[in-house]
């Protein structure tokens, strides 16, 4: 549970040179203490909504075992998300968006996180793999997240460039 916060330094490091070589602007400058803290941030929002989740799919598994049928890709999918925040959130956070905004933003890019993170949960069914994973992790979305804000651009400007539809009456 230690191992993201502490590493996060390094991890925001990969995440500025993955972004420098596309071409995306560089950020601000921060200190150790904000990345650790920023990584901490991530950790205790996922867990304060993912861990809750996880412990009623556990439990409704032990207590009625045919619902794991259900329970199991419920969790994949919960994990899934999880590990998107985590991984995502460190591209977004260096930038300073809010967390609001950086779930907001996550949201409105739902399918292509979601494809991301679930590669990530399943790999993470192998024991340590994921946390071996983690630099490669969050270079991919690094990497991820800037190409969703270049493609949000140039359909935002592809959109203002068109007359707008007609109102309904």
């Amino acid at each position: 549970g230690l191992a993201q916060p502490l590493a996060g330094p390094a991890l925001e490091r990969i995440v500025r040179r993955v972004e420098a070589g596309l071409g995306a602007p560089a950020w601000p400058p921060t200190s150790v203490l904000e990345d650790v803290w920023r990584s901490l941030q991530s950790v205790l929002i996922s867990s304060a909504f993912g861990l809750p989740i996880l412990a009623v799919l556990f439990v409704i598994g032990a207590l009625f075992p045919p619902a794991v049928v259900v329970t199991v890709p419920l969790k994949i999918a919960v994990t899934a998300v999880l590990i998107t925040w985590d991984l995502c959130d460190y591209p977004l956070s260096i930038r300073g968006i809010p967390v609001a905004r950086r779930v907001a933003f996550l949201a409105d890019n739902a399918r292509a996180v979601f494809g991301f993170g679930l590669g990530l949960a399943l790999l993470s069914l192998l024991p340590c793999l994921l946390l071996l994973a983690l630099p490669a992790g969050v270079a991919g979305a690094a990497r991820l997240i800037v190409l969703l804000e270049r493609h949000d651009s140039a359909e935002k400007q592809a959109r203002g460039s068109q007359p707008a539809p007609p109102a309904l009456p």
